[in-house]
């Protein structure tokens, strides 16, 4: 049920937002802020960058050699299957690699390929139970997928929020 506003109510949270608008612009007045975020944005960039390495090199190998990567030489539906998945994989890579340029307004991108990641870190983790650790290589992809993939996101996001807050800044007057 919505509520007719009563009178003087919009200018109260008018003030308010004005008064959080000069809050962070006064944080921002030195310019020492925006040389932290652009420097923390520039380490984001570089770190994902990195990140997604691992699974355009994963995705690119298992395409090209299969399942005999892993040392598991098969034919027929598995091995159709792999080559499949890793196609995928290697293009979570390039889709992580794509939101590098203007990674501080790619958090829609960065919430849907982090959930995919999260999923399929799940699914690895279930596997594991079930039949047991396959090995140091598949260890080391959970920690990506389920700490570093999240760590990832919940960093992006934070350098999304700093952009907003460092937007206002040129609206100092």
């Amino acid at each position: 049920m919505l509520r007719k506003a009563s009178p003087g109510q919009g200018r109260a949270s008018s003030r308010v937002l004005a008064g959080i608008v000069r809050y962070h612009q006064n944080r921002l007045a030195d310019g020492d802020q925006f040389k932290e975020y652009a420097l923390e944005r520039r380490l984001l960039q570089i770190t994902v960058a990195i990140a997604g390495l691992v699974p355009v090199a994963g995705g690119l190998a298992g395409v090209i050699w299969g399942p005999a990567m892993l040392g598991e030489p098969t034919q027929g539906p598995f091995d159709s299957h792999f080559r499949y998945l890793s196609g995928l994989l290697a293009a979570i890579g390039v889709a992580y690699w794509s939101a590098i340029p203007d990674i501080e307004t790619a958090n829609r991108k960065f919430s849907l390929l982090t959930l995919i990641v999260v999923a399929g870190g799940f699914s690895r983790a279930l596997g594991m139970l079930i039949a047991g650790p396959p090995g140091g290589a598949m260890n080391a992809a959970l920690i990506m997928e389920l700490v570093v993939t999240p760590a990832l996101y919940l960093w992006q996001a934070r350098i999304q929020r700093l952009a907003t807050v460092v937007d206002l800044a040129p609206a100092q007057g």
